[in-house]
Order: C-alpha cells, then structure tokens, then sequence
C-alpha cells in the first residue's frame, strides 16, 4: 500500500465527506518547499497554536505535525483538493490526520467561530503562523482573505473578552441590584413574535442619523422602530418617538440617557438586558421588558426565582447588535439600520450625544479627528474608524452570512459597507417595505400579563448563600495564613516536618473553598477565570522536583486565595444588600395584602 491508500484510509477514518471529495479531485503537483529551521517551533507556547496556511507538497505540515507536542494545536488550510491530493501520493500525512488537537479546513472556512473557542489559548500562549508558499501563490485572494479574516475574528473576541474583564463585576452587580425589577416585569419572551413578516428600523447614533430625523417621523406606524439608548435624546429631542428603546451596558452614566422628555416615554416598551444600569430600570416610566442572561452564572443561580424571561442574544456584544436580535425575535423579517455608520469625519455621534455623555460623566469632550485611523467609507471618501466599530461590522456580517432568510439594508449612505447587507435609502425603504403596524396596541394587551415570582424563597437562598460564603472567606484567610507559614519555612530552609504538617492543614481547607456557588465568583471576578486557565499554572503541578513544585503551589495559592477572598467578600456585600431589598419589598407586599384584605 503506498503513501496515498494509507493517508486516504485514515482520512476516510476521520473526514469520510473530505475522503469522498479527495477520491474525485485532480491532482495539482506543487515544489518542495525548503526544510524548516529545526528549532522553527521553539518559541510555540507550550500550549500554542500553530495557524498554518497551506498544505503544500506535505512536508511542512508533515514537519510540524513530527514536533507538535499532545498539548499543542494545529489549525490547518488548504484551499486546493489538488494540491492536498498531491501532498498525500507524495509523503506520509499519518501523524497530521491524528493529530489530537486539530483543526483542518480545504477549499473555504465558512464557519470561524473556532476562533472564538480557543480564544484563551491565543490570548495566553505564544502562537505561530506558517505560510506554505507553493499553495498559497496558487490562491492567494483566498489565503489572504483567510489571513484577514482570522485576524478580524481575534480582534471581535478581544473586543469582547476586553468588555468582559473591565465590566464583568458590573454586569454582575447590575443584575443584583435590578432583582426587584426583573421580578416585578414581564420577559422578552411575552414580545416574541408579535410582529410577523413586518419591516423595523434600528436606531443608532452614527453622526448619520442626523440627516434621517425627518423620515423617521414619517415612517411612525409603517415600521416598528426600535432606538438604542445613546440614540434616544437625539431622537425625541427632535420629536422622534420610537416604538421600542433597548439598553445592555451597566453603566451609571447611562442615567444621563433618560432624564429629558421622560413623558414622551410612557407607552415606550423599554427592553433591558437583566444587567442593564439599575437606576434606569428601577424608574423608567414606560412598561420594561427584561432580557435573561443565560450566560451569566449570577443569572443563571437565581432565574429559578422568578418566570422564564426569555433570551434575545446579544451576537456581536453592542447594543445595536442587540436591537437587530430584537427585531428578529420580534417577528420583523426586514430590518433597516439607521446612523450605523461604523466610521465618521469629524463628530462620533449625532448631534450633541458625544458631549451629552461627557457632561454625565464630568469630562471634556474629546477632538474625535485626532482618534481612530483613516479608512474609507462605501462612497470611497476618507474617514475615521476605530477598531471596536470594526469590530462590530464583522458581528453584522457573520449575523447575515449565516441568516440568509433575513433581511438586512443598510441606510446609511456614508458609512462603511456592510458586507451582505441590501443597500437603499430610508426614503426608498419606507416605500417599498412599509406597512400599517399599530404597535401601541400590541403592547398594550401584553402588559396586562402579570408576571411570576417567589421572593420569600429568594430571601431564604440569599441567607444560605452569605452564611456559605463568609465560610470560604474565612477559610480562604487561614490557607493564606498557612501558606505564608510554610513560604517562611522554605526560604529559611526550615523543618520538612513542619512543612508537610501545615500542606496536610491546607490540603483539609481546600475542599471548603470549592463548593459549587464559587462559580459565581468566576463570572463576578473575571481575573479568578482568567488566572485559572492560564497554562502556566496548570503546569506548575507537572513539574516533577517535589520541593520546587511545592514552591510553585505555594505562590499559586497565594495568588488564587487572596483573590477569591477578595472577589468573595465583594459579592457577600451586594448580597446582604440584595437580602435587604428583598425584606422590605416582602414586608411592602405584605402589608400591600392585608390593606386589601
């Protein structure tokens, strides 16, 4: 049997779809390439990620997969079936078809939500691109198509890992100090599909919306629309009442957001992520509607206190990402961005909203020209861009791509190009896709629903939980106490016995700090997650000198238990917080009751 029957038998073992495609292929020959350095993987992160683009003639994928240990990775492209073909009459492929941690991808990567699954790994590790040269000159649109797009999805992982760890106690704390709310609304679930096949605009605050408010007036009642929170002042400043508002962020300064032309907002659905900013939630005067956060541990601990709120994914991590899901969840098969421009010339926002958000937050507001980086916008004029709007736009794009029963058309006229996304006016939009939609009575019949909810049970679970965690706070101080004791001993060269006493102490603790609720402190104190999957510190009880290796603990445990005490002392104070709202809520209803009685 040679080289190609044997590569194919194991292909057909793992990929029998790409075996089939092989079997039909015309074989391409492409040269060797020279030998890679022998040292060419020594900077690969001991659990890196080697991205190589192409396969080539198989020696250099046959060379990295010889060297890849079982704890590094492979992500792997061809866009020739040929040239692969070739490679597998050529030499053995064996070792790279087992790789245990591989990814292999010919002709197109349709799907790059891999990235995003091993974000952690590329983030933490060094990781090294290859490119096989005699493939990728055979293509190379595709291959530097793929290049960009790989380092485009890194960069929306980034943008969304970066808002995870700088808000991540927020969100957190929101959604505490929104329990009441969330209790006392309706979900979004009650809105599903309410508007069938009817056409929506999603409002955001591009310095385009500017030219749009005179159209939006017009278009009330033949599209639902749907403001996000920034938009909003510029809208009903202008006389723009939207059908629905929507906010995500936990931001305090999102406050400043509703506190002109409140009465224009009393049959205006406001639509809310369960972490959206309290004070905002707690004195809205429209009808709120609250978004779960299946992802949040902090969520998902305490959903089974209250009815199903329902879940509109929030796909690219801002809110005119979330108001696009709204519209789909809604029904709306048609949905029309306005002031999405992703770039701008001189201001960032419509109107005065830039400066608006500064005053809130007592800054000055910034010369937007001096931010950002050139680019150009659909109509080929220079503008300003800045990598998280860039970031933005891919979420549109893979949204798009991978709906292709929905609808998108992009209104704006001189912002950057969608891809995938329709292109006309909001003008020729209104005229060929509106209809007659009375949205205020839809939404009048919903709220006569009254939500469910059991806040006595919630009052006992939150007694248990602080009294759980003031335990492993306490216990988390006598590690850190014991571990400074056998630090002091090792850098004393003290006695052994002594030292083996005191990790037996600790070894006792650690079964205490590891109850199931510390995976709130995960989501609540992101550096905890962030440190724990550092492979450093997974390899540090791999090390095969004992005393070393106990060093290495020692520090580890220095670090993870001081952290874990700080981020549990943090959370037990919202918590006993919370456990007072809830006691004088209960009371309120209580006495609520017997008045009524």
């Amino acid at each position: 049997m040679g080289y190609y029957e044997r590569n194919l038998a194991v292909l057909r073992l793992k990929r029998a779809d790409l075996a089939d495609k092989i079997e039909k292929a015309v074989i391409v020959p492409v040269d060797d390439p020279e030998n890679l350095a022998p040292d060419f993987l020594a900077e690969l992160g001991a659990r890196g990620i080697v991205f190589l683009m192409g396969i080539g003639s198989g020696k250099t994928v046959s060379q990295i997969a010889s060297k890849l240990t079982s704890k590094q990775g492979l992500v792997a492209f061809e866009a020739d079936l040929g040239v692969l073909k070739y490679a597998m009459t050529k030499r053995s492929l064996v070792k790279f078809f087992n790789l245990n941690d591989l990814m292999f991808f010919t002709e197109e990567i349709a799907d790059w939500s891999f990235i995003h699954h091993i974000h952690m790994r590329v983030t933490n590790e060094v990781c090294l691109q290859i490119e096989e040269k005699f493939s990728t000159k055979l293509h190379p649109e595709i291959y530097e198509k793929a290049t960009a797009r790989l380092l485009e999805e890194k960069l929306y992982s980034d943008v969304n890992l970066g808002t995870c760890i700088s808000l991540g106690r927020h969100f957190c704390n929101s959604i505490l100090r929104n329990i009441p709310t969330i209790m006392k609304s309706q979900g979004v679930k009650s809105l599903y599909g309410i508007f069938p096949d009817c056409p929506a605009i999603v409002c955001s605050s591009g310095p385009s919306l500017d030219y749009e408010l005179e159209t939006l007036k017009k278009a009330k009642g033949q599209a639902v629309i749907i403001s996000i929170d920034t938009a909003l002042p510029h809208l009903l400043s202008h006389g723009v009442v939207p059908d629905i508002v929507c906010g995500i962020d936990p931001l305090n300064d999102n406050k400043i957001l509703f506190k002109n032309h409140r009465d224009m907002l009393k049959n205006v659905p406001g639509v809310f992520l369960a972490q959206y900013t309290p004070d905002v939630m707690a004195t809205y005067p429209g009808p709120v509607f609250v978004g779960a956060m299946p992802g949040n541990q902090m969520y998902f601990w305490l959903m089974p206190f209250w009815e199903e709120k329902g879940n509109v994914e929030c796909f690219g991590g801002s809110v005119s990402h979330f108001a696009t899901e709204l519209a789909q969840y809604l029904g709306c098969s048609r949905i029309a961005l306005v002031g999405q421009d992703l770039c701008y010339k001189q201001k960032y926002h419509a109107g005065q909203i830039t400066k608006l958000l500064h005053d809130g937050m007592g800054l000055e507001e910034p010369d937007e020209t001096e931010l950002g980086y050139l680019t150009k916008n659909r109509l080929g004029d220079d503008v300003r861009t800045k990598v998280h709007l860039q970031s933005f736009r891919f979420a549109f794009e893979n949204k798009i791509k991978s709906n292709p029963d929905l609808k998108i058309i992009n209104t704006t006229v001189d912002g950057i190009e969608i891809k995938g996304a329709d292109f006309m006016t909001l003008d020729e939009y209104i005229s060929h896709h509106g209809v007659e939609i009375d949205t205020e009575a839809a939404f009048n019949y919903i709220q006569s629903k009254k939500p469910v909810h059991v806040m006595n049970t919630l009052a006992d679970a939150l007694d248990n939980v602080i009294h759980i965690f003031r335990v492993i706070s306490h216990t988390c101080l006598k590690i850190l106490k014991l571990a400074h004791k056998v630090k002091d001993l090792r850098a004393s060269n003290g006695d052994r016995a002594e030292i083996r006493r005191l990790v037996k102490e600790i070894e006792k603790l650690r079964p205490i700090t590891q109850h199931p609720l510390t995976a709130l402190i995960s989501s609540y104190y992101h550096h905890i997650e962030l440190y724990i999957n550092k492979s450093a510190v997974k390899d540090i009880d791999e090390m095969h000198h004992k005393w070393k290796r106990l060093d290495a603990q020692v520090e580890r445990g220095l670090n993870f238990y001081g952290e874990l005490r700080e981020g549990v002392a943090t959370l037990t104070k919202e918590l006993v917080r919370l456990r007072k709202k809830i006691a004088k809520k209960v009371e309120e209803d209580h006495g609520l009751a017997a008045a009524n009685s």
